[in-house]
């Protein structure tokens, strides 16, 4: 079966109330599970090859792509617009086909093919209903004919075999094609809007070659409606609107407010030790003057031979003059001048 998250939304989540249907949308169980192998499918004899094998068309069986809010689909009250189905926008495109169970040793031989079935000469989007003034197109169209490129289509590839070693082989198992816009003839860009292409993307055959009994193992999805437009291939619109979680808005305004807090506090400790490293430094100052201080006595203007007169001490006075009976006394001072350095 197809596996592209575009055509079935992949479960979110493991319980009842998933948002999603999961990988093949409506044939897939809450926990992941196969809810019937023939789910979705019309008139299965059990393993016989049928050319014919195709979905049921009831609601409960379309493709999440063939809706325009595929979201809540397996909730009550769920209600949403149709869809024509993939878009086939301009570029690459690659779509995975799953194999089941997950350990299935066996090879298949898986054929596919992109097929067109009609074109619609009058289509009419929504954008060319609000530009109402835009021109007609001149393009010559046959409703009947299933040339894609009277739609302004190109596919580089549209059929192909595939040869799956086992589950476990996805690169083997991948279908690519590139879609391209053909140029208008009058160098315009809209000489196509008016035309619509539809068709599906089909699993033909998948046989499993250690497996003699098993003819046919296609499974719900197996086709996937798809349609092209000009106008609207040059750009990519999605289906559906993929919308953020609340719970992840919740979680970025907390990891904000943790940001503002963590900020503040880096701030304040950051203010608080530049603070400290200037009182420091002041301190430092004032205890390097206060050494140097006591260091050089009182005189700070004495030389580096001169000593230093403490009057405290001795009571003498510095310039008393020396005598006979103090010859410690300077030269001519008063004799009975107490002595200058006693003994």
């Amino acid at each position: 079966f197809w596996n592209q998250e575009d055509v079935c939304e992949r479960c979110v989540s493991t319980n009842s109330n998933c948002a999603y249907a999961g990988e093949r949308c409506m044939c897939t169980t809450s926990d992941g599970g196969i809810t019937n192998e023939y789910c979705c499918l019309n008139a299965v004899e059990n393993v016989l090859y049928d050319a014919d094998r195709a979905h049921k068309t009831s609601d409960n069986c379309k493709l999440d792509v063939e809706w325009e809010q595929p979201r809540g689909r397996v909730t009550d009250g769920w209600s949403s617009d149709s869809t024509p189905g993939y878009l086939l926008s301009e570029g690459d495109h690659s779509f995975l086909v799953d194999v089941k169970p997950d350990d299935y040793p066996c090879t298949m031989d898986i054929f596919w093919e992109l097929v067109f079935e009609n074109i619609d000469c009058s289509y009419t989007s929504r954008r060319r209903r609000l530009q109402s003034n835009q021109s007609n197109s001149n393009v010559p169209c046959d409703p009947t004919s299933n040339d894609i490129s009277q739609a302004g289509l190109a596919v580089d590839v549209q059929s192909g075999w595939l040869t799956v070693l086992g589950a476990d082989d996805v690169i083997n198992a991948t279908v690519d094609f590139t879609v391209e816009r053909l140029e208008c003839a009058d160098g315009g860009k809209d000489c196509y809007d008016s035309l619509a292409v539809y068709g599906e993307l089909i699993i033909v055959n998948a046989t499993s070659r250690c497996d003699p009994t098993c003819y046919d193992g296609r499974v719900y999805p197996m086709r996937i409606p798809v349609w092209y437009n000009y106008g609207l291939a040059s750009v990519v619109v999605p289906s559906h609107e993929d919308t953020l979680p609340a719970w992840l808005w919740w979680l970025i305004a907390a990891l904000a407010i943790f940001l503002l807090i963590l900020a503040a506090l880096v701030y304040k400790y950051w203010w608080k030790n530049k603070v400290t490293a200037a009182a420091l430094v002041d301190k430092q100052a004032r205890l390097d003057d206060a050494l140097v201080e006591q260091e050089m006595g009182w005189q700070p203007d004495l030389a580096e031979s001169a000593v230093g007169y403490n009057p405290l001490a001795t009571g003498v006075k510095q310039n008393a003059p020396a005598s006979a009976a103090n010859p410690n006394a300077p030269p001519h001072s008063n004799p009975l001048g107490k002595e200058f350095v006693r003994p």
